[in-house]
């Protein structure tokens, strides 16, 4: 069964880091065919990193499944245009 949002064309993955990133780090992605957006100095820019998924690859919609840090980030920033909700995996999970 495939999700309804992989209808579309779909990138495999993608790596969202900033800088500094390991030379190690850039080589371990292009070996395993991960395409990877540099975001920002220091802390990944994530408005930046939206816009360049868009420029690059014509992406329009993301989803994230992720922790309370980086989703509270995407809501505070105004990033969010839809809320899925679901349960943690973990008990305690953020």
């Amino acid at each position: 069964m495939r999700a309804p949002f992989s209808r579309q064309r779909s990138i495999r993955a993608t790596v969202v880091p900033c800088r500094p990133f390991p030379t190690a780090a850039g080589a371990y992605a292009t070996k395993h065919y991960l395409r990877y957006i540099i975001a920002g100095q220091d802390h990944v820019d994530l408005c930046a990193a939206l816009e360049e998924l868009n420029s690059r690859y014509g992406v329009k919609v993301v989803r994230v499944d992720a922790g309370g840090t980086l989703n509270g980030q995407l809501l505070h920033q105004g990033l969010v245009a839809e809320l899925e909700p679901s349960h943690p995996s973990q008990p305690g999970g953020r």
